[in-house]
């Protein structure tokens, strides 16, 4: 079978930008909601550290009018963070007044899809993102569930939907290409993923993934500039396994046999599957 990887990225992180009148080193809030406002903005920026302080400092004032937009927050960025325990704690500590629909929803559905209780998150998502459906984040997620649930198609069209309102987010592309592997389009998931590489060079998962890939439909791969010997060993062993998948044995014993030449130290892992089958079997 053939797998990629789900990212599971919060939309934000990386591609949204703080106010031009508002920065985390420089700005002095004047009052609670200042604060959390910067908090929020901090975790979609990707800037958890500073969210955290100021998350904070917002509990240890112990503001009754924003308690519980404050720990809408906190739970939001438990999600960005991939917390999944932390996320469902910092629900369970609030009212369950604030946060709207929308918030609220894409929480407990992202921690439901979490752990792998598709059709609760997708009745949960079907129904917020008909009141929600200008929120790609939630139509994202939805799409999570649906893969997970290995209804490809229904997911797709979630990921459509999403990047009409986000055209060419690198999420939602990564995301979505695991909707195509799902339906067996691998050509036009390995486009996506090229696509999202581009707008976010530094993503290890989209880049593993193109290298699953290429092994999948026996496409070259090309070393990087800045591929160490144990990064370009690790990119050759995973394009071997895509080769493996796909049905390509003889790409795949030359892929897993040159990473293990490549590395610092000897895997007898992976020079096992870079042996012909006979040969594995009688190691």
């Amino acid at each position: 079978m053939i797998r990629i990887v789900a990212a599971w990225l919060i939309l934000g992180a990386g591609i949204l930008a703080y106010p031009a009148a508002i920065s985390a080193a420089d700005a002095q809030p004047k009052d609670a909601r200042a604060t959390l406002e910067l908090a929020e903005w901090a975790t979609l920026a990707g800037r958890f550290v500073q969210a955290d302080a100021m998350l904070d400092l917002l509990e240890t004032e112990g503001s009754t009018e924003i308690a519980d937009s404050v720990t809408i927050a906190r739970a939001e960025l438990q999600m960005a963070t991939g917390d999944v325990a932390g996320a469902t704690m910092a629900l369970r500590n609030g009212s369950g007044e604030a946060g709207g629909i929308c918030r609220r929803s894409r929480l407990l559905g992202w921690i439901a899809g979490k752990n792998q209780e598709w059709n609760k998150a997708i009745l949960m998502l079907s129904q917020a993102v008909e009141k929600c459906g200008g929120d790609a984040s939630l139509w994202n997620i939805l799409g999570l569930a649906l893969a997970g649930k290995r209804e490809h198609a229904a997911s797709l069209e979630a990921f459509d939907s999403a990047l009409i309102l986000q055209p060419g987010n690198p999420a939602l592309l990564s995301n979505r290409a695991l909707a195509l592997v799902g339906a067996g389009q691998y050509e036009a998931a390995l486009f996506d993923l090229r696509e999202a590489i581009a707008a976010k060079p530094d993503s290890a998962i989209i880049q593993n993934n193109i290298d699953y890939l290429s092994g999948v439909l026996g496409i070259g791969l090309k070393r990087m500039a800045g591929d160490s010997d144990t990064l370009w060993a690790g990119r050759l062993a995973k394009a071997g396994e895509g080769a493996r998948d796909g049905a390509r044995p003889q790409e795949a014993q030359a892929l897993f046999a040159g990473a293990a030449l490549l590395q610092d130290r000897f895997d007898p892992r992976i020079w096992s599957l870079g042996l012909p089958t006979e040969n594995r079997k009688a190691e």
